[in-house]
C-alpha cells in the first residue's frame, strides 16, 4: 500500500506503540532518577556517620596523645626504678615481676584496666632509648602504649599498659544513631582481622528495599595506625515506596487511556469506512445514497463526496478525451529532445575538428582522450546520459587552445614564463564556446581539467570533490596521454614510465593530483589502456 496505513493500524501502529515508548521512557526516568537520588542519600548519610565515626576516633587518639605527654616523665621514671630493683633479682620469674610491677605501679594515675609484660632481647634502638609507643590491641580491643628498660646484658623488660575497653566505647557510643532513620547497622571492621570495633543494629524487622556496601572513602580511616572500615546497611522503604505508589497508579492510568483510545479508534474506523465505501462506489461509477455518520466533520466529508460525483465523472471524461492527445505531444517533445542533444553532439565533435586542424598532434591527443574517457566513464555508477555527455564533450578539453598564438602552441622551444600563463588561460578561453546550458558538462571539462585532486591546479585551485566529476576523470586521461605523446619541446615516455610517473610522481606530476577512486579504477585498466593506446595511437580509430 506504499507506505499507508489504515485508522486502525494507525491506532495500533502509531498511537498504542507511542504510549507504549512513553511508558518505558518513564519507567527509565523514575528508576534513573530514584538510582540517582538513592545514591545521593546513600553518600549523604555514609559521609555524615563516617565524618563522626572519624571525630570521636580523632578524639580518642587526641586523649591518649595528651594523656601521653602529660605522664610520659613519670612512667619512664617509675618504671626506670621499676627496672633498677629487677637487675638485683638472679631469677625474674612470673610472680616475682608480677609483685614488682603491683607495687611500683598499681597506685598510678590513672589506673590501667590491665598491664602486661614480656623480657625481650635486641630492641630496636628508639624503643632503647625509652621512647613510649602507643598501639591498638584488636584482640582485647584496648589501646596501650609500650615502655621499655633495660634490665641487664642484653635482656629489656617491655610493659605493656592497657587503658580500659570502655575508653574505646564511651566515645564511639556517643554517636545518636537514633536519628538515622533509615539506618539499619552500622559496623567498624578492623581491615586486618575483620573484628568489628563498634556496630550498631536496630531490631529486626521486614524489608524490602535496602542497601548494605562497605563505605569506600578516599582518606584511610585508622585508629592509631591500625586500619579501619566502615559498613552500613540502608533502608530505602520511606523512599521506594511512594515512587511505587506512584509508578503503579501511572501505570494505571496508561492502561485506562490505552482501552478509551482502543474503544474510540474502533468507533471511528467505522465511521471512516463509510466514506470508504462511498469512494468505492464512485470508483464503480455507482451513485447510491448518501450514508449518514454521527461524526459532524465525516458527515460533511460524505455529502462532499456525494455532490462531487457528477463533477468527478465529467473531469474523468474530459481526461479521458485529451489523453490521446498529451501522449501524442509528449512522443513529440521526446523526440525533439533527443535530436536535439544529438545535434549538441554532433556540433562538439565539429568544434574538435577545429583543433584538429589547428594541431595535428592535438587532434590525435583529443580523439585518444575520448577513447581513454569511455573506458573509465562505463565503470561508474552514474546515469545513461551523463556518460554519453562526458564520452561526446571530453573532446573540447583543450577548445580554448584555439585562442592560443599558434607560434607559442607549436613552439620547439621551451616556453618563457609569460608564454606559460597564456598557455594555461586556454582553460578560461573555453567560456567563449561552451557557454550555452546545454554545455555545462563540456564547460566543466574544459575549464576544470587542470584542476589538482590536492588543490594545487589552475584556474581556480579547486580541492577534492570541489572539481566536478567529469573534469576529475578527463584529467587523469589527460595527463596519462600528455606523457605518451611527442611534443615539439619533448620525447614521449613508455607505458610503463607513464604509469609509474603518474603513480610515484616526478616532481611535477603527483599521484596527490588525482581522484583516489578514478586513479584505482584507471589502473585496473592498465592492459587495456597499453593496447587500446596502441591502436588509436597507430590506426587512428574514432569511437
Amino acid at each position: 500500500m506504499n507506505g499507508k496505513i489504515t485508522i486502525r493500524e494507525f491506532f495500533r501502529k502509531e498511537i498504542f506503540y507511542k504510549l507504549f515508548i512513553v511508558l518505558i521512557i518513564t519507567i527509565f526516568v523514575w528508576i534513573t532518577f530514584l538510582g540517582i537520588f538513592i545514591r545521593n542519600v546513600h553518600d549523604t548519610l555514609s559521609n555524615q556517620i563516617y565524618n563522626q565515626i572519624n571525630s570521636q576516633i580523632q578524639f580518642i587518639e587526641i586523649g591518649v596523645k595528651n594523656f601521653l605527654d602529660t605522664y610520659k616523665d613519670s612512667i619512664l621514671d617509675i618504671t626506670y626504678q621499676m627496672s633498677n630493683v629487677l637487675k638485683n633479682e638472679s631469677y625474674l620469674s612470673e610472680p616475682i615481676v608480677r609483685s614488682y610491677i603491683t607495687v611500683y605501679l598499681s597506685y598510678f594515675m590513672p589506673p590501667f584496666d590491665e598491664i602486661d609484660y614480656e623480657i625481650i632481647s635486641n630492641v630496636d634502638k628508639n624503643l632503647e632509648n625509652e621512647q613510649i609507643t602507643s598501639g591498638f590491641d584488636i584482640s582485647k580491643d584496648k589501646i596501650y602504649f609500650d615502655v621499655v628498660q633495660r634490665l641487664k646484658g642484653e635482656e629489656y623488660i617491655k610493659l605493656r599498659f592497657y587503658f580500659p575497653e570502655s575508653y574505646i566505647k564511651d566515645y564511639l557510643k556517643k554517636i545518636d544513631m537514633n536519628k538515622y532513620k533509615m539506618i539499619n547497622a552500622v559496623k567498624l571492621f578492623d581491615v586486618e582481622s575483620l573484628k568489628p570495633i563498634f556496630q550498631f543494629e536496630r531490631t529486626k524487622r521486614t524489608i524490602l528495599f535496602r542497601s548494605s556496601q562497605v563505605f569506600d572513602i578516599d582518606d584511610d580511616l585508622k585508629i592509631l595506625n591500625r586500619k579501619l572500615v566502615l559498613w552500613i546497611d540502608i533502608n530505602y522503604d520511606s523512599i521506594v515506596s511512594p515512587i511505587l505508589f506512584l509508578f503503579i497508579f501511572t501505570l494505571l492510568a496508561v492502561v485506562y487511556l490505552t482501552v478509551r483510545i482502543s474503544n474510540y479508534s474502533r468507533h471511528l474506523t467505522e465511521e471512516i469506512e463509510k466514506i470508504d465505501d462511498t469512494v468505492c462506489d464512485f470508483q464503480g461509477n455507482v451513485c447510491g445514497q448518501k450514508k449518514e455518520s454521527d461524526i459532524v466533520e465525516i458527515d460533511k466529508t460524505l455529502d462532499m463526496l456525494k455532490s462531487a460525483y457528477d463533477l468527478v465523472c465529467y473531469q474523468i471524461e474530459e481526461l479521458q478525451n485529451s489523453n490521446a492527445k498529451i501522449e501524442e505531444l509528449y512522443t513529440e517533445i521526446e523526440t525533439l529532445s533527443k535530436e536535439l542533444r544529438d545535434a549538441f553532439f554532433d556540433f562538439s565533435q565539429r568544434l574538435a575538428t577545429v583543433v584538429e586542424g589547428y594541431e595535428q598532434e592535438t587532434a590525435k591527443h583529443i580523439r585518444r582522450t575520448q577513447i581513454l574517457t569511455q573506458m573509465i566513464v562505463e565503470k561508474l555508477d552514474i546515469p545513461r546520459e551523463y556518460k554519453d555527455e562526458i564520452i561526446n564533450y571530453s573532446t573540447l578539453h583543450d577548445i580554448g587552445k584555439i585562442f592560443i598564438p599558434y607560434e607559442i602552441l607549436n613552439k620547439s622551444g621551451k616556453l618563457s614564463k609569460e608564454e606559460f600563463e597564456e598557455i594555461k588561460k586556454h582553460t578560461i578561453y573555453a567560456k567563449r564556446l561552451l557557454a550555452h546550458p546545454r554545455f555545462k558538462v563540456a564547460l566543466n571539462i574544459a575549464l576544470f581539467h587542470h584542476e589538482n585532486y590536492d588543490g594545487t591546479g589552475y584556474p581556480l585551485g579547486m580541492v577534492g570533490d570541489e572539481i566536478p566529476l567529469e573534469a576529475r576523470i578527463v584529467k587523469i586521461v589527460d595527463v596519462y596521454d600528455a606523457l605518451r605523446s611527442h611534443r615539439p619541446y619533448k620525447k614521449g615516455f613508455t607505458h610503463e614510465e607513464a604509469i609509474n610517473i603518474i603513480t610515484k610522481g616526478d616532481g611535477r606530476v603527483e599521484p596527490s593530483h588525482f581522484d583516489p577512486q578514478l586513479l584505482k579504477i584507471f589502473l585496473s585498466l592498465e592492459d587495456e589502456v597499453k593496447e587500446l593506446y596502441q591502436k588509436t595511437n597507430k590506426d587512428f580509430v574514432v569511437i
